[in-house]
């Protein structure tokens, strides 16, 4: 099959959510809302170990959990698991431990991150801001303090992975998820990379409970990731395109940008 130079679509989906393993369980629960008990929450440890915990807020750890089921889900990992780097790129790459890394089967520079998140640290950043005003600087840590910066996440979902191509992150609001999927679309029909890794996380604290007025209960606690790639790349390396994306309107409502962006889910 022939595909427009333009042409995008999902190869690759992953969640970490509470309650929910595949995105087929998540529509069901969003169609029919479950009554009874909150589910647990999603268990990082379980996908990334322990060690991928190190030095990382729980809005990192989310995305981390859904960006690797993606690319597993993308075949854009190792089969076995290992954490070989790819042929195109060093083996000395940046890592938090060479161990923990799973590094993408392809060049790393052909693979962008957009991630969003609109509080996920806003605990770390109040904390950071607040020992400061009351003591001194001095008191940081200089392990945690990275997490107080907003691109902490698309940051460690690159590093974790050898990804070396766009890295954004946005924090605007509602429909900042979905932006980040145009964003993701317009990076690679723009040329700039083959496949980009979009990721969004939410979690909640007290901080964002005081900030939003609103209990845990309501709030989410988990991450969602997509990978988006040319049809035509895809197809190169035998990887089936889930759904295309259509153009994106930022209409008012994320009703009517889900519409746009996905017609055929309409």
């Amino acid at each position: 099959m022939t595909h427009g130079p333009g042409e995008v679509v999902i190869t690759g989906v992953g969640l970490a959510v509470p309650g929910a393993s595949t995105p087929d369980a998540l529509l069901r629960r969003t169609a029919c809302p479950v009554t009874g008990p909150a589910p647990e929450p999603f268990d990082t440890a379980a996908r990334i170990g322990r060690r991928g915990h190190r030095y990382k807020d729980r809005a990192t750890r989310l995305a981390l959990c859904a960006a690797l089921e993606a690319l597993r889900d993308a075949d854009l990992l190792p089969s076995d698991g290992g954490s070989d780097s790819p042929a195109d790129g060093p083996a000395d790459a940046p890592s938090d431990s060479p161990s923990d890394r799973e590094t993408v089967t392809v060049p790393g520079d052909t693979v962008g991150v957009v991630a969003s998140s609109n509080l996920g640290n806003l605990d770390t950043a109040c904390l950071t801001t607040t020992a400061i005003a009351e003591r001194s600087a001095v008191d940081l840590s200089p392990m945690s303090l990275p997490n107080a910066s907003s691109n902490v996440i698309a940051s460690w979902v690159a590093i974790r992975h050898g990804l070396r191509g766009p890295n954004l992150m946005l924090c605007n609001g509602p429909t900042s998820g979905l932006d980040a999927v145009h964003w993701g679309a317009a990076l690679v029909a723009a040329g700039r990379v083959r496949r980009v890794v979009v990721v969004g996380a939410e979690t909640h604290n007290a901080v964002v409970e005081d900030l939003l007025g609103r209990s845990a209960g309501e709030l989410l606690d988990g991450a969602a990731a997509l990978v988006v790639e040319g049809a035509r790349w895809a197809e190169a390396r035998g990887a089936r395109g889930v759904a295309a994306l259509g153009p994106y309107e930022r209409r008012a409502g994320l009703t009517g940008c889900v519409e746009a962006l996905l017609p055929d889910a309409a």
